[in-house]
Parts: structure tokens; sequence; C-alpha cells
């Protein structure tokens, strides 16, 4: 698990560095994030006996906070930095 959370921090600094978008590394951030969210879903269910239920509550309400709080923020859920106008 720790090399997980290694490897998905470094994803996202390089994620949240780049400055227009590019495959790779957005995909690559896709992955990892799901990979290290299983895991930790796994972990928390298998060895921590916390219910499925509960666990994906927790995680719904943080990641709608975050979304709001963004919204709050830019009153936009559009990533000016990687977003490409239509043609």
């Amino acid at each position: 698990m720790l090399l997980f959370t290694a490897v998905f921090a470094v994803v996202l600094t390089i994620q949240f560095r780049t400055r227009r978008y590019s495959p790779f590394p957005y995909w690559l951030t896709v992955v990892v994030v799901s990979v290290t969210g299983t895991l930790y879903t796994d972990m928390l269910t298998d060895q921590q006996n916390v219910p499925l239920w509960l666990s994906s509550t927790v995680f719904s309400v943080l990641l709608a906070l975050v979304f709001g709080v963004w919204w709050l923020r830019e009153r936009t859920l559009v990533d000016p930095q990687h977003h490409d106008p239509p043609a």
C-alpha cells in the first residue's frame, strides 16, 4: 500500500504541474487513482472491517465537498488550464 501511495503522490504532482492537456499523464492519473482508491477501499473493508456502504458514503461526501469548494471558488467546474474550447 505504501508503494501505491507514493506512486499516487508522484502521478498527481505530475498531473497538477502539466500546463496543457497531455493524454499520457492524464490517463496515467486516471488509472492510478482508480487502483489506489480500490486498494484503500479493500483495505478498509477487509482489514479494518469498515462496511463498504460507509466508506463509499464518506468518499462520496468528500468528493462532493471538493467539487462544492471548487464551484464556490471558481464559479465553474471547468479547469481553465486544461480546457480547450470546441473547434
